[in-house]
């Protein structure tokens, strides 16, 4: 097909129009060679693998630099539930594994961030996981090299 010959609709525009500068080209390129109904379905797949990208917060953004007012998160991993809640520069940690709880905490630590157990925290019946711990956040710095 050549390019004169194609045709792009409203609605193709609009997807089109949503694209990133090298997804453009490759757009137009694809309508060209491999067919408009194949690069429209391409294009929406990165427009919508985008959106989830941005709409997703892992742990490692979460915990760099400053922190939101609060933050709650559950995760699952190997059958074993984690919750992760700050609040008021505190570190909740709930969780039905003892083994992943030290391993975040190594984790924010050797990202930088200083933190120290909580002893007075308790558990509450909101904790419904066997495992409780709580950090107070003191601060932040470069990431660390544990070797």
């Amino acid at each position: 097909m050549e390019i004169d010959s194609l045709h792009i609709n409203e609605t193709d525009f609009d997807v089109f129009l949503g694209l990133e500068p090298k997804d453009k080209i490759e757009f137009i390129y694809d309508a060209q060679f491999i067919g408009k109904d194949i690069s429209l379905h391409k294009a929406l797949d990165k427009l919508n693998s985008q959106r989830k990208k941005s709409k997703q917060i892992t742990l490692n953004e979460l915990f760099q630099d400053s922190l939101p007012e609060t933050v709650y998160d559950e995760l699952r991993w190997n059958g074993h539930r984690l919750t992760i809640m700050v609040a008021n520069d505190m570190i909740h940690l709930n969780s039905s594994s003892l083994k992943w709880i030290r391993r975040i905490v190594k984790k924010l630590f050797s990202d930088g961030h200083i933190i120290t157990k909580n002893k007075f925290a308790k558990k509450t019946p909101v904790d419904i996981l066997r495992y409780y711990r709580c950090y107070n956040m003191l601060g932040s710095g470069p990431p660390l090299c544990l070797n």
